[in-house]
């Protein structure tokens, strides 16, 4: 929705929801393992999000709110999740797992999308 309204683009964050959804190896499901994810525009300037703070929509989705006041300008926000899967195999028992996603979000000016008074 437009509000029609001529503003001037002072906005300088929004915050965002998104559903973060982990395929695990075997039965393993998101509530088995550790994981951090970090958004970002640009590697400098990031918010990691680690499990303990996203709220557990069911076993297999968290979700969780990324405030791009905290990222500066940027262009197409993008997230790295760190995973901690179980692996007897690994010295400590745990292998590190890094996934790399675009989120298809284009921020301009702190605005998703780049509108003013869209939904």
């Amino acid at each position: 929705m437009d509000c029609g309204c001529n503003i001037s683009r002072t906005v300088a964050g929004t915050e965002m929801k998104f559903a973060l959804s982990l395929t695990l190896p075997g039965s393993l499901t998101m509530d088995d393992v550790d994981f951090t994810a970090v958004f970002y525009f640009y590697p400098g300037r990031t918010q990691p999000i680690p499990k303990a703070e996203m709220e557990r929509q069911d076993d297999g989705t968290y979700v969780c709110i990324v405030d791009t006041s905290r990222l500066g300008y940027g262009n197409t926000l993008k997230c790295q999740v760190t995973v901690g899967v179980p692996d007897a195999s690994c010295e400590d028992g745990i292998r590190t797992e890094i996934i790399t996603l675009d989120t298809g979000e284009y921020i301009d000016h702190g605005l998703r999308n780049g509108t003013v008074g869209q939904a």
